[in-house]
């Protein structure tokens, strides 16, 4: 999944919804983002940081493709979301 398609499909959300994968757990934990790499948007889980829709709204690129790296920093695509418990879970 593109950034731009993420942006224009939460878009009218509030800004403050946080965002979280269930890649790599059983039910969905919070990311952070990592920064840019190439055309990569590259997210890792963070139990610690809260990123919201509002965080993915800085970044302007929206060509770049949305990844979860993993603990052997393997990066995994993301191919959508769903909302949970008013969450948009990443997967």
């Amino acid at each position: 999944m593109q950034l731009g398609e993420l942006k224009v499909s939460v878009n009218g959300m509030s800004l403050s919804r946080p965002i979280a994968t269930r890649l790599f757990v059983p039910n969905f934990e919070s990311i952070r983002i990592v920064g840019k790499d190439g055309h990569y948007l590259i997210l890792e889980i963070d139990k610690n940081q809260v990123t919201t829709v509002n965080d993915l709204q800085q970044y302007q690129d929206d060509n770049l493709e949305i990844v979860v790296r993993d603990r052997d920093q393997v990066l995994h695509k993301i191919y959508g979301y769903r909302i949970i418990q008013d969450v948009i879970v990443l997967g």
